[in-house]
């Protein structure tokens, strides 16, 4: 039985389209300081939403809330606003301690689609 790990697992979430007005806002022009705050999120994005996958599969309600607030304030940084009425609802069900089904089974195309704006980013920063 052959194992083919260096295939990329196939998705059909499109790339995201990645809006850098609000970082740019923030700068004044200052590249630098844009490169830095988007290596920050290029750090910790993965690590968050790791964590909030797990807490969705453990229903640590405190967690999913938390974390789902977390990401919810660092998307501007990617301008993937589309993400925060997902990330909002995720949220405040975590605060009712009950999270639908539905919110459950769409978290795996919004995970994709940050973790794709993750690999977009970071080829913005190396151009």
């Amino acid at each position: 039985m052959e194992n083919n790990r260096n295939s990329p697992a196939k998705t059909t979430t499109p790339a995201p389209k990645i809006d850098l007005s609000y970082i740019q806002g923030l700068s004044c022009g200052d590249t630098e300081f844009e490169a830095k705050m988007i290596q920050i999120y290029l750090n910790q994005i993965p690590v968050n939403i790791a964590f909030l996958e797990d807490a969705i599969a453990r229903l640590d309600y405190a967690e999913v809330k938390y974390m789902a607030h977390n990401l919810k304030s660092s998307m501007p940084i990617s301008g993937l606003n589309s993400i925060l009425p997902y990330l909002a609802t995720l949220e405040d069900q975590a605060l009712e301690n009950k999270i639908a089904p539905s919110t459950t089974a769409q978290f795996e195309s919004v995970k994709q689609t940050i973790l794709q704006s993750c690999t977009t980013l970071q080829q913005y920063l190396d151009r």
